[in-house]
């Protein structure tokens, strides 16, 4: 038995044809509204930032890496950054590697997601998928505690003056949409793995947990 997983698994072409129609769309949106930004930023006078761009480039990238900047002035808010921040970035390497071995590699009978290199990915990606939500988790019980610098007043007006309840009720979405979605993987993983009992899915932790789960429940 070759260590892998089947892509699509009891979807129809139709269903395929929506998700990639649905896919196209979002990043169509989202390049649309990375425009916007742009076009706005352009709007304001030239700072002259292009000088030691490359210095520039890996100290913006270490300050990103490490959420240094969040975790002195707030140690755990820092810590939740950071895990929210690198579990979504391997997971969005994992999703990449899904594409580039689907949509791309297969037609050239080439096959990334089999075999140890399977094994590992599966690995990885459980990991920092647990990381991801435990640092939204934190986020939230960091938001529920109402603290003072999250209040989301202005220091320029009155209190009467404006409302910032759509910024607060954003953020709640924000972070269960990213929880849900977290979730939602785990559990089509956990699926998947009950479906069939692949041993070599043992590599899949949670999965595996959720299909212990799923078959005790009947």
């Amino acid at each position: 038995m070759v260590e892998t997983r089947e892509i699509f698994r009891n979807f129809p072409f139709t269903m395929q044809l929506i998700f990639y129609v649905v896919a196209f769309a979002a990043m169509g949106v989202f390049l649309f509204g990375f425009y916007k930004r742009y076009k706005k930023y352009r709007q304001g006078r030239d700072a002259g930032r292009f000088n030691d761009l490359v210095k520039r480039f890996f100290k913006a990238a270490s300050i990103m890496a490490r959420n240094s900047t969040i975790y002195k002035r707030d140690s755990f808010a820092g810590t939740a950054h950071w895990l929210i921040f690198w579990g979504f970035v391997i997971l969005f390497i994992g999703t990449i590697i899904v594409a580039l071995d689907h949509d791309f590699l297969r037609f050239l009978d080439i096959h990334l997601l089999q075999g140890n290199f399977y094994l590992g990915f599966s690995l990885v990606l459980d990991v920092f998928g647990v990381l991801f939500l435990a640092g939204l988790l934190m986020m939230m019980f960091r938001r529920a505690r109402k603290l003072p610098q999250l209040d989301y007043t202005r220091s320029d007006l009155d209190a009467n003056q404006y409302s910032r309840k759509g910024y607060a009720i954003d953020d709640k979405i924000f972070l269960w949409l990213l929880f849900l979605i977290g979730i939602s993987g785990f559990l089509i993983e956990g699926f998947r793995i009950s479906a069939d009992r692949p041993p070599f899915e043992v590599w899949s932790p949670v999965g595996w947990g959720l299909a212990n789960l799923t078959d005790s429940a009947g």
